[in-house]
């Protein structure tokens, strides 16, 4: 598989499926680097968020409302992927419910010959 499919990949099944439709610890920790940085904006600023504060976070959510993470309809509009050798950029459109529900920026590095995703910065 080349490294555009790949990234392509990595995101369906971590970001999208991970995250997004099924809040599962396992697929997040497969394609996320733990050292994984998502930039919030705030109103006072910037605050970063680490992956295991966000996998906690969706955990939480899960807990109190199981509900929320079956047959959730979630898609995804790939805007660009540009590949720089040991690093790649991804930009989507993340809808749910059909409804535009954020844009997303990605940065990953190729690590050991596998893609990980290092950071997120977005607009809601």
């Amino acid at each position: 598989m080349n490294d555009y499919n790949e990234i392509l990949e990595i995101i369906e099944y971590s970001y999208i499926d991970g995250i997004h439709r099924k809040g599962d610890r396992k697929m997040i920790e497969r394609s996320f680097h733990p050292e994984f940085s998502m930039f919030l904006k705030e109103k006072d600023g910037i605050r970063i968020m680490r992956i295991q504060e966000w996998i906690t976070m969706i955990e939480d959510r899960k807990s109190i409302n199981p509900k929320l993470y079956e047959d959730r309809n979630v898609s995804h509009t790939v805007n660009s992927v540009q590949i720089h050798k040991s690093f790649a950029t991804i930009l989507l459109d993340l809808f749910i419910d059909d409804k535009l529900y954020a844009v997303d920026h990605f940065s990953l590095y190729k690590l050991n010959g596998e893609w990980k995703i290092m950071a997120k910065v977005y607009h809601m």
